[in-house]
């Protein structure tokens, strides 16, 4: 588990974040500590800790670079006769590679979370019956899963050490 924030040593952020720091540092979890942006593609931690604001920024900037950089590869393989020859063999790879980045793919596997009242996955981009269809599954895994009530019920066990 990580936190969001601007640097990973503990004192960056807002006091806000500093607190979060340390409580999470004294939970019962693996912490590694603050991550930045640039590490939450990288899998430096499987959960990543945010406020819900900056959480929608990432998810929101995450589901715009897969499409953004597709284009770009594509502008410059068809820029270059040899870089078209390049192109139809490396095509294979860059569809399984969409397939493992795509939001409408995965379904948002790894959802965004609220506690209360309930789970929530949500879904910024345009209508995409896929996305939609795949983001329900996803959400009804948690919900079968129950992992509000669990993330609930790890909190209620840190309040008396953060008292």
């Amino acid at each position: 588990m990580g936190l969001l924030n601007i640097g990973e040593e503990a004192e960056k952020g807002s006091e806000l974040y500093y607190e979060a720091h340390q409580l999470l540092k004294r939970a019962p979890v693996h912490f590694a500590g603050n991550v930045e942006g640039r590490e939450v593609i990288l899998g430096t931690a499987d959960v990543v800790v945010c406020d819900g604001f900056v959480g929608n920024v990432l998810l929101k900037f995450a589901e715009s670079v897969i499409p953004s950089i597709s284009t770009m590869i594509k502008d410059e393989i068809a820029a270059h006769p040899l870089s078209a020859l390049a192109g139809l063999l490396l095509k294979p790879a860059f569809r399984r590679l969409k397939r493992r980045l795509d939001y409408a793919e995965v379904g948002r596997a790894r959802p965004s979370l609220g506690t209360w009242p309930a789970p929530a996955s949500s879904r910024t981009a345009g209508p995409n019956s896929k996305a939609i269809k795949n983001a329900i599954k996803v959400a009804a895994r948690c919900a079968e899963a129950r992992v509000a009530d669990s993330i609930r019920e790890e909190l209620k066990k840190l309040e008396p050490a953060a008292a």
